[in-house]
Formats: structure tokens, C-alpha cells, sequence
């Protein structure tokens, strides 16, 4: 469980939500329901959810939703996930020449 977003960052407001990442292997099949956490409503509370290898493989398919995770979250509750997570983020920020800047990531390579 990794929290992420603007708790993270450290520039959250008032009406800020708090987003956490929930890796795990028993999460619901359907993607939609993995993705929201539908049946989680908490609020004020946003979860999104993955299977371990579905978020490595978001990793080295350079999807930037879990860039953002990785790179600005906290962990919560790891494992050991986590931190292997970390070491394929930065594997993959050097390998495709990936830059982080403030609005954004940047490809270089």
C-alpha cells in the first residue's frame, strides 16, 4: 500500500483527497473494479489498485500513472514490492531517457 499524490508531495489543501495504491494479488479480475476499488468508498479516500505483475509491466511499458506512484509515494505497507518496483523505475527512467519535470515526464531517448 503506497500513499501517493498530493499527501505525498506534501501540497495538499482542504479538499485534497488522499490516493493510495494497493498492490496485490487478490484484488477483483475486472479492471474497472481493481482500478477504482469499487466497494472501498471511503471518502475523501481514492484507491486505485493493481496485481504485481500488471503495475511491473505498466512500469516497463512507460505508463506514467505508476511513474507518478513510484516516484513520488510513500510506502505504507510493503513487502519487499515496493522498493523491487523502485529499482525497475529507475532501470527503465535510464534505459528510455525519461525525465521528470514539474508539469510532467519528459522523453529524451
Amino acid at each position: 500500500v503506497v500513499l501517493f499524490g498530493s499527501y505525498a508531495r506534501g501540497d495538499f489543501t482542504e479538499g485534497s483527497d488522499l490516493d493510495l495504491c494497493v498492490v496485490a494479488r487478490e484484488l477483483p479480475e475486472d479492471e474497472l473494479a481493481r482500478r477504482t476499488l469499487s466497494g472501498y468508498c471511503i471518502p475523501k479516500v481514492r484507491a486505485v489498485g493493481f496485481f504485481p505483475d500488471e503495475f511491473m509491466k505498466f512500469l516497463r511499458e512507460r505508463r506514467f500513472f505508476v511513474y507518478d506512484i513510484v516516484s513520488e509515494g510513500i510506502p505504507v505497507y510493503d513487502d519487499g514490492f515496493f522498493e523491487k518496483a523502485r529499482e525497475v523505475y529507475s532501470e527503465c527512467l535510464e534505459k528510455f531517457g525519461i525525465v521528470r519535470e514539474p508539469q510532467g515526464w519528459r522523453v529524451d531517448g
